[in-house]
């Protein structure tokens, strides 16, 4: 055991020694000081809630719910850039787009808990996906978080909890928004169930959901439907919803 104060040095003899057992770059990421950073917020902020896995192998606390610093990639990826048709690229999340990603002062242990939380009702409502091998497929739970980041920038009354997430767990309200998300995203899978037999055979969802066009246009024609829902008045927006949840 050598101990080195070269951090430089040490990741390079790390690389070039390790010629018999597989190295993946988010290994190497794992004492990057943005990880490092994210998993001190997580043993600060939700401490007896969550862990924070940052490298292969780590073990937790018994009763924690571990998110990985891969699946926090991913859900960064799809609702913060809106690239939901990249997330199977996994190798791309701690090489190529890392610091895209990660390296953001609005990336917190808040925000990814936020985003976390979000993911766990859009699972929720897959089941009402009509077309059951895109309810199963593995990136259409990002699709519909980005389809989601969207409707919620464009409702003036959830963009500062977009902006900082921290808040709507401080004030307690996290339970009214997410139920909020939910009627959104249910109304929406609606449509997507409409789109998806209009397209009959032409709708090709492995290929679709990994095309940059094919995504942003399907996800128009979603929003767009939702928004003439919200001006007819059959829906209302998620910070409505909220605060009508909240109030009661």
């Amino acid at each position: 055991m050598i101990e080195i104060d070269d951090v430089g040095l040490a990741k390079a003899i790390t690389i070039n020694s390790n010629n018999q057992n597989s190295i993946k770059p988010r290994d190497l990421k794992s004492t990057n000081e943005v990880q490092v950073r994210l998993k001190r917020e997580f043993e600060k902020r939700f401490a007896g809630t969550y862990s924070f896995e940052i490298k292969r192998g780590e073990s937790a606390a018994e009763g924690l719910e571990i998110i990985t610093n891969e699946e926090a990639g991913r859900l960064l990826l799809a609702f913060d850039l809106n690239e939901p048709e990249t997330c199977h690229q996994v190798y791309k999340l701690f090489d190529d787009k890392y610091s895209e990603i990660f390296a953001r002062p609005a990336v917190t242990a808040d925000r990814v808990v936020f985003l976390h939380r979000i993911m766990e009702v859009i699972q929720t409502c897959m089941a009402e996906i009509e077309y059951k091998p895109l309810s199963k497929y593995g990136l259409t739970r990002f699709f519909l978080l980005s389809c989601i980041s969207l409707l919620l920038q464009k409702d003036q009354g959830c963009r500062n909890i977009v902006k900082n997430p921290r808040e709507i767990f401080e004030s307690g309200d996290i339970d009214a928004f997410l139920n909020a998300v939910g009627e959104a995203l249910r109304s929406m899978i609606i449509d997507l169930n409409y789109e998806v037999k209009t397209r009959g055979e032409t709708f090709d969802y492995k290929g679709d959901l990994k095309s940059p066009v094919k995504v942003r246009d399907l996800r128009s024609e979603l929003l767009k439907s939702y928004e003439k829902e919200l001006a007819k008045g059959k829906i209302k927006p998620i910070s409505v919803v909220m605060a009508a949840s909240t109030v009661s």
